[in-house]
């Protein structure tokens, strides 16, 4: 793991189009998803928080620049937060299934040269 943080929306490419949106119309929804049987609406500005913290904790755990990040998580606004974040610290995602047998997400951990893997409770 490297100590080199990227944790910035300037540039180009889908990071910057978040950044840039979020700081035009932070209160634009995002997406909505059904938590505990209710839609929940999350905001454009929300997520990038989100994000700018999950970052926050991945740099001080030592993730940084070129590193592999597995992520074993749902399909649901966290995942895609999650995903974000290892951009902003310029890490690799690496999807890992949560449906993968233990051989499966061992054979990919390996195969991709894992840091860290986020796997969901």
């Amino acid at each position: 793991m490297t100590d080199t943080p990227h944790t910035s929306w300037a540039g180009s490419g889908f990071l910057h189009l978040l950044g840039q949106k979020a700081s035009e119309n932070p209160e634009q929804i995002y997406a909505s998803e059904l938590v505990n049987g209710a839609w929940q609406d999350h905001t454009i500005g929300s997520v990038q928080a989100r994000a700018q913290a999950i970052a926050a904790g991945l740099s001080a755990r030592g993730v940084g620049r070129g590193d592999r990040v597995g992520l074993m998580l749902g399909t649901h606004v966290d995942t895609s937060a999650a995903a974000f974040a290892l951009g902003l610290l310029g890490a690799v995602w690496v999807p890992v299934g949560l449906r993968q047998v233990a051989s499966g997400v061992a054979y990919t951990v390996t195969e991709a040269d894992v840091t860290l893997l986020i796997v969901e409770e």
